[in-house]
């Protein structure tokens, strides 16, 4: 008998449901929230030394692009703890039904967004 060759799986024709979509990003925002703390650490630490250096960390961040940074971190650290929230509350049962789980999975996204909007609007 013949062994049945390899199949190949293209992800991106995948279309995963949106409770798998809020799972993703919340591993993928964790990782890039923690390689954002060297970054975050460093210009606290400058600011931190004397006057010298929080008149070069207000100069630093007084620029459009760090701004945009720094409102796009706020943005991965809102939908995080919204997402970990949500599947701490999965964890004990709260909301399990399948129609409960997929709105919040919608409300995560959502919320996160009109957030990161809020964010940028209001200027921080």
């Amino acid at each position: 008998m013949r062994e049945k060759a390899p199949v190949f799986l293209n992800l991106f024709q995948i279309r995963f449901p949106i409770t798998a979509l809020v799972s993703i990003a919340h591993r993928i925002t964790g990782v890039l929230l923690f390689l954002c703390i060297p970054i975050v650490l460093f210009w606290l630490d400058v600011s931190l030394e004397n006057e010298v250096g929080f008149q070069r960390a207000q100069t630093f961040f007084s620029c459009a692009c760090v701004h945009f940074f720094v409102v796009l971190v706020m943005a991965l650290l809102l939908f995080h703890w919204l997402a970990g929230m949500r599947h701490l509350l999965l964890d004990v049962d709260v909301g399990i039904s399948h129609q409960r789980v997929r709105v919040t999975a919608w409300g995560v996204f959502a919320v996160a967004a009109l957030g990161f909007l809020m964010m940028l609007i209001t200027g921080l």
